[in-house]
């Protein structure tokens, strides 16, 4: 039996993919976005919502089964200037905030909220972060910490915390692709802090099991397998035929170019999925090679 499902952050790179795979499975989508209107196949609809007005069109929550929200400014978009750093928290707490209103006076909607592994801090790559671990306390962990005690408005929340995403159509996988292919590309820092990151179609997959057998609390999307930031490289590399030929881009060389944004590239978490796979989760793309090997080849 379909259920109607609303997406904050519909049209960014996971709710796109989201909502085509949700579509696909007989479920009715809705998405949150600045301008109302109907998607070209007319199977979407998108409410209003303006997130720094707090002002939301209530219908979109009509009939609504389950609200997902991802919607949030680009992590890696910007430098972190105060304003920038700023945007990155109201966008994903002030979005949090419109739909908790929402759901809190109708029980019956589920709400699973886009996190991010920034919870668990940058840094320690020798650490397994579990769900129940303590948040770290930088600048990413903490406005992960603002975002999802916002979210914890609402009894039954599931939080999603997301590694970095590997797709063909674009994102971090992208930006690491384009110096490689210019053959400017190198690890970054030491090229030795772990990487944590998550395939789409597992990411997809995640939230869809978690709608699909009720699933409430917090969970990590993340591969069974991390990598280095220089076997990442390296892989992307070979899989695009391309030379390393530079050494590795020194951390205060990436502090000068990205100013405090480089704490999450020049420093890494290796973050558990055995809570999610416990679940009955099986991913399609454990390793590295398998992620970039599925999404390169699209890519390039």
């Amino acid at each position: 039996m379909g259920q109607c499902i609303l997406i904050g952050g519909g049209s960014g790179l996971i709710g796109t993919r989201l909502t085509e795979i949700l579509l696909q499975k007989g479920h009715q989508v809705r998405h949150l976005g600045r301008k109302a209107g109907t998607d070209r196949s007319g199977q979407v609809k998108t409410f209003a919502w303006d997130i720094h007005r707090q002002a939301i069109d209530e219908h979109a929550f009509d009939g609504v089964d389950v609200v997902i929200n991802l919607a949030g400014a680009n992590i890696n978009g910007h430098r972190w200037t105060k304003s920038y750093k700023e945007e990155l928290l109201v966008s994903r707490t002030g979005s949090t905030q419109l739909i908790v209103n929402a759901v809190k006076q109708r029980s019956s909607i589920r709400f699973i909220a886009g996190s991010a592994i920034g919870y668990y801090g940058f840094g320690d790559s020798t650490q397994v972060f579990k769900e129940t671990d303590a948040p770290g306390n930088d600048f990413m962990a903490q406005l992960t910490v603002e975002w999802e005690k916002v979210a914890d408005q609402v009894k039954n929340v599931t939080h999603i915390r997301t590694g970095i995403v590997i797709s063909s159509r674009g994102g971090a996988l992208e930006e690491m692709a384009k110096p490689i292919k210019l053959y400017v590309g190198s690890p970054l820092g030491s090229g030795k802090q772990v990487v944590s990151w998550i395939h789409m179609e597992d990411e997809v997959g995640i939230i869809i099991h978690v709608i699909e057998n009720n699933l409430s609390g917090i969970f990590n999307a993340v591969a069974p397998q991390p990598a280095t930031n220089e076997e990442m490289t390296k892989e992307i590399a070979k899989k695009l035929h391309k030379p390393l030929l530079l050494p590795n881009v020194p951390g205060f060389v990436l502090k000068i170019i990205l100013g405090q944004m480089s704490e999450a590239v020049v420093n890494g978490s290796r973050v558990s999925s055995e809570k999610i796979e416990s679940t009955g989760y099986k991913f399609q793309y454990p390793t590295i090679e398998s992620a970039l090997s599925a999404s390169l080849h699209v890519a390039h």
